[in-house]
């Protein structure tokens, strides 16, 4: 219930503020809930469990970066291990939106953030991969205008989150995108407004047909790929669990949802620009990945680092319908972002199973 109360008064927070809305504060909560958390399962007790006992990781000749880490601060214990990786976090979330959200409509980040399933819930367990995301989010809050070689600036961030957890490799397709954009601008180029809605609604109607034949002709494809990654680092992400003899079928509300939001992601990316669309191709490409993975293991957790940038590309959607259809159809918008955000957490924020948060403490409440 904490998590929950604490969101409440985020939102309460964002919607009082108005105009005099400060970012710090906003990320203020998300802070307060991660870098003080305790009693969450999953991931979160087996790093605490190698941190406090002193125990070498399995995947250290692999992952190296992230026992490292943890040796230097092992003699400031744990709690104060869970605040630096949080307030590096947080640090990069909040130059994010600064750099990239520039409308009214920034506090929308933060709440998102909050609620959204796959970011804040999922990085308060799986610290090591909430790391890797945010090394791999530096490139975009560098200012690289006047630096030389800014191969350096984009790759070695990716090196090192690939060092603290090998999925990171799955940022390359989208890190090449952004240093071809601030190398030779290839998305510099303006809009059209003809054919408005003609992209979108193809993208939409993709996302659906790809999600209705994975769950019928592909089924059996989908089940057999997962014995061609038997010596893969990751094969464990390919591990199915099957409920009920429905392995891939998500709630209609759900993929509804996803499809809303890529149709009116695939509307803005027509109006941004530079730098803005590999963000907004991160945001598309997420919300296929949870069509295309759910179900399989715990390879969602793959698209989690494209997820990220919806923080971002939301606000920056709500911004576009207001200056073209007015004040409250963004608010509409951002209205149907929050409530699905919140509707599909809830469960996990009641939830008493150990991988849940109905548990949660502060770690000064035990």
């Amino acid at each position: 219930m904490i998590i929950l109360y604490t969101g409440t008064l985020l939102i309460l927070y964002s919607l009082v503020s108005g105009k005099k809305y400060k970012l710090l504060i906003g990320f203020a909560f998300v802070f307060v809930i991660m870098a003080f958390q305790s009693n969450v399962g999953g991931d979160y007790m087996s790093y605490m469990e190698y941190f406090n006992n002193s125990i070498i990781s399995s995947t250290a000749k692999d992952e190296p970066l992230w026992d490292l880490l943890s040796g230097l601060f092992r003699p400031l214990g744990w709690y104060v291990y869970v605040f630096f990786l949080t307030f590096f976090q947080c640090f990069v979330l909040t130059k994010l939106t600064k750099q990239y959200v520039d409308n009214k409509y920034k506090w929308q980040s933060a709440v998102i953030f909050f609620f959204t399933f796959g970011l804040m819930l999922i990085q308060m367990k799986a610290l090591r991969q909430a790391l890797a995301i945010g090394l791999c989010m530096l490139p975009y809050i560098i200012d690289l205008a006047d630096k030389k070689r800014k191969w350096i600036y984009c790759f070695v961030p990716l090196i090192l989150a690939y060092l603290t957890h090998n999925s990171a490799i799955i940022t390359l397709p989208v890190v090449i995108l952004y240093y071809l954009q601030i190398t030779r601008g290839i998305f510099d180029s303006k809009h059209h407004n003809s054919l408005e809605f003609f992209y979108p609604s193809i993208l939409t109607v993709a996302f659906l047909v790809i999600y209705q034949l994975k769950t019928t002709i592909l089924l059996d494809n989908l089940i057999g790929l997962s014995t061609y990654f038997t010596d893969f680092r990751l094969s464990s992400y390919m591990e199915l669990r099957e409920t009920k003899g429905e392995i891939f079928n998500v709630s209609w509300l759900i993929v509804a949802g996803d499809a809303f939001f890529i149709f009116f992601m695939t509307w803005y990316y027509r109006f941004a620009n530079g730098v803005f669309r590999p963000l907004v191709i991160m945001a598309i490409a997420s919300l296929f990945f949870d069509c295309m993975f759910f179900g399989m293991g715990t390879l969602p957790r793959m698209g989690y680092y494209y997820l990220i940038a919806i923080i971002v590309v939301y606000p920056n959607v709500a911004g576009l319908i207001h200056k073209r259809y007015g004040k409250m159809a963004a608010l509409a918008f951002i209205a149907l972002s929050i409530v699905y955000a919140v509707k599909t957490s809830l469960p996990w924020l009641f939830g008493t199973e150990f991988d849940q948060f109905g548990h949660y403490k502060f770690f000064f409440m035990q």
